[in-house]
């Protein structure tokens, strides 16, 4: 690679060999169509799976020119996983950017934060990311790294998260009661049924729900929820088949708030790191505290006809309503010094308080998508055609006036109680958004071992937003095209070499404040974002199997530079393009079976994500707020014969994380010891799966991230402590 080296990690993580015996109740072998395996590794063929994106038409995982990950939601149970951050945590790729208790959860890929909309999919269609994940309804989570031109064409370049739900093509009756020792539970059913032919076709019905009550480590954040989900399909004579699903759920739960860096010797400027703080501390934990309450319903629907042989139309279609009331007891800031310290607390921990109170937020989002898919020969080689619009169009709508009043001061060592304000002083800001694209693609079979794909998505992109009162309003049109091409060789059955390039594009406008910019208001040209790829994956033997992906992501943004102040004393002008940001990275991953009971996983990502270019001459070569240098992770599974039982071990590692933009302070690397096991037993006729583990074994103390926000916020989030799991499902 060109430029400054990658930093290098040495993994060091061999799990303890463990090795547990046999209960007197020995495990009967059972049908895998009843129970899974609930090895990791043991699910046969990885490459033929399917991708969850319907931009690379029906071919398998295996055959796609990109990197992506697919996170079993069975095995993120058995982890005992029920957060986003804890899931991701599966792909040193990906991490955490803003993840607090109570909240909803942030995701970053290669370093760039996704956007909560145009970078998330609910079963391939865009959706809004603003509610509380949730473990009970999922199939998969598929992270898409890069490639974001061919899927979203706009929005982050870093990839895409697809959340794929569960699909009634089985018959199961499923029950599960998981519980962790601080008297968290949740109660779930999943419910299929194939039904006898009904319109000429076969039917199928899948019902699942769960309820839950939260009790996490930090204090009088307790939470509780619900989820109804139902799929059904359809597959008629000819190929005809319709899917239809949707899902309610309702949750609530105190919010926890994160802490901040400390201004030891009072210049105004927070600089100083403090040793992690006890997670269990909630400073959101005042009397007149309310809990982040969150009713999200979507659904989202699929038609598809075959009009011909190998040529099909789809019809597919997403809707979404969310409504929120957002309430925080928010520390930020500090006035009790002899300086005025933002971001951060005092140097003794003190910090400001304000009660912030947003409610009867809304959220809507509506998605049509039209494919027109086919293969035919031209000139002796197949082509997989792809002709596909789609629109996607995204509202929020808030009161007129929300509460974010100062009360008081604390420390964060020792909060006491303060008087509220509820009293709504603040104008909202009312939001749109319309997308239209056009997505044209040609798979092209060039042999039988070489394979071309090409294509690009016409986006257009129409923006608007205005302050309650109707001030402040912006409203702008951009379209770009966002062209990808990539090219594979299969040398061996599973196993290929690709290289890949495409395009995305961001829209950017001037934040209409016209006391701040001398260009308030301003449409800035598009920003182009370019990603290029190199690529591995294949079988090294029957019992191991690796990839690896080296790729450099480049992303132009707008800056700021100081200009004589103007009529109305603006003295800052935003410029197009002012910075680039280079996010330049290498990914590793491989699985080894190499006994009969022994299996392990190990995953490594390198990554230097620089600012490589700025208006600022002394800000360029600073590294990237929040986002590791290295990260990895190794996973020892030991199975018993008879595949009763399997114990898991996980070591995830983090690299140094620059917190502040100068780099003068970072985050020091951290590592986290997990252990689980599961057994699989018949009690009397009912397939049981039983499971119990650890998350953080040895109870370590870090700081997990560090995010600056959007709001120029930063704040420190702490690891949780050790916490033990315990779980049962029962097949009848």
């Amino acid at each position: 690679m060109a430029g400054q080296s990658l930093p290098l990690l040495t993994l060091c993580a061999a799990a303890p060999l463990l090795a547990a015996a046999a209960g007197s109740a020995h495990a009967q072998a059972l049908a895998q169509e009843r129970l899974p395996a609930v090895t990791v590794l043991a699910r046969p063929a990885p490459a033929l799976e399917p991708s969850g994106f319907a931009e690379f038409g029906d071919l398998p995982l295996g055959e796609l020119p990109l990197a992506m990950s697919v996170l079993r939601s069975r095995e993120l149970r058995d982890e005992g996983v029920i957060s986003l951050s804890d899931a991701i945590r599966r792909d040193p790729s990906a991490s955490d950017a803003y993840n607090t208790i109570g909240y909803v959860e942030s995701v970053q890929v290669r370093g760039f934060l996704l956007d909560g909309l145009l970078n998330h999919r609910r079963n391939g269609l865009p959706l809004s990311s603003f509610t509380p994940f949730n473990m009970a309804t999922k199939q998969d989570i598929a992270i898409l790294k890069g490639a974001a031109g061919p899927v979203s064409g706009t929005g982050s370049p870093g990839g895409a998260l697809n959340f794929l739900t569960k699909p009634a093509t089985i018959d199961i009756t499923e029950l599960s009661l998981d519980a962790s020792e601080r008297g968290s539970l949740m109660a779930a059913i999943d419910l299929g049924r194939k039904l006898p032919a009904l319109a000429g076709g076969d039917f199928g019905v899948r019902i699942n729900a769960a309820l839950w009550t939260r009790e996490p480590a930090a204090r009088d954040a307790d939470g509780r929820g619900s989820v109804l989900a139902a799929a059904l399909d359809w597959r008629g004579r000819g190929g005809v088949r319709a899917d239809l699903e949707f899902e309610v759920q309702n949750s609530r739960q105190v919010s926890v708030p994160g802490f901040g860096l400390l201004d030891r010797d009072g210049d105004g400027v927070a600089e100083t790191l403090p040793p992690p703080i006890d997670p269990r501390l909630n400073l959101n934990n005042q009397p007149w505290t309310q809990p982040f309450d969150n009713r999200s319903r979507v659904g989202s629907a699929r038609l598809a006809l075959p009009l011909a042989p190998h040529w099909t139309l789809t019809f597919s279609g997403l809707a979404q309503r969310i409504v929120t009331h957002d309430r925080v007891a928010f520390p930020d800031g500090c006035s009790a010094g002899a300086a005025y310290v933002y971001p951060g607390l005092c140097g003794n921990y003190d910090v400001d308080l304000y009660d912030y109170r947003n409610d009867n937020e809304r959220r809507s989002t509506r998605v049509v998508d039209v494919a027109l898919d086919g293969t035919l020969r031209l000139g002796g080689v197949t082509h997989r055609l792809r002709l596909a619009p789609r629109s996607t169009r995204y509202s929020e709508r808030n009161q007129p006036l929300q509460a974010f009043n100062f009360v008081g001061t604390i420390n964060a060592l020792a909060p006491v109680p303060l008087a509220p304000d509820p009293t709504p002083t603040v104008l909202n800001t009312d939001r749109d958004l319309r997308i239209d694209d056009l997505a044209l693609s040609d798979t092209i079979d060039l042999g039988q071992r070489w394979r071309l794909f090409a294509g690009a998505r016409l986006v257009r992109v129409e923006a608007a937003s205005w302050r309650s009162d109707g001030s402040r309003a912006l409203r702008f049109t951009q379209s770009a095209a966002t062209p990808w091409l990539a090219l594979t060789y299969t040398y061996a059955p599973n196993s290929l070499v690709y290289v890949s390039a495409n395009r995305g594009f961001e829209v950017e406008a001037v934040p209409n404040r016209p006391a701040l910019f001398t260009n308030a208001g301003q449409l800035l040209p598009a920003a182009r974002s370019t990603q290029a790829e190199i690529g591995w994956r294949g079988e090294l033997t029957p019992a191991a199997r690796a990839s690896l992906a080296l790729f450099e992501i480049r992303r132009p943004h707008s800056d700021d530079r100081a200009v004589p102040p103007d009529a109305a004393g603006a003295t800052l002008e935003r410029v197009a393009g002012g910075r680039e940001a280079r996010h330049r990275g290498l990914e590793l991953d491989g699985h080894w079976r190499f006994a009969r009971q022994w299996s392990a996983a190990a995953q490594v990502a390198l990554l230097e994500a620089v600012l490589e270019r700025t208006l600022d001459p002394a800000a360029a070569g600073r590294r990237a707020t929040n986002v590791p240098r290295a990260a990895g992770a190794a996973q020892l599974d030991w199975q018993r014969a008879d595949r009763g039982l399997t114990v898991s071990n996980r070591i995830a590692l983090s690299g140094s994380r620059a917190i502040t933009a100068d780099n003068a302070v970072a985050l020091p690397s951290w590592w986290q010891w997990d252990l689980w096991l599961s057994s699989t037993t018949r009690v009397g006729d009912v397939a049981t799966t039983w499971r119990a583990g650890v998350r953080n074994l040895t109870d370590r103390a870090y700081w997990r991230e560090a995010p600056t926000t959007a709001w120029g916020g930063t704040y420190l989030f702490p690891a949780q402590p050790r916490s033990l799991f315990v779980g049962v499902s029962a097949l009848l």
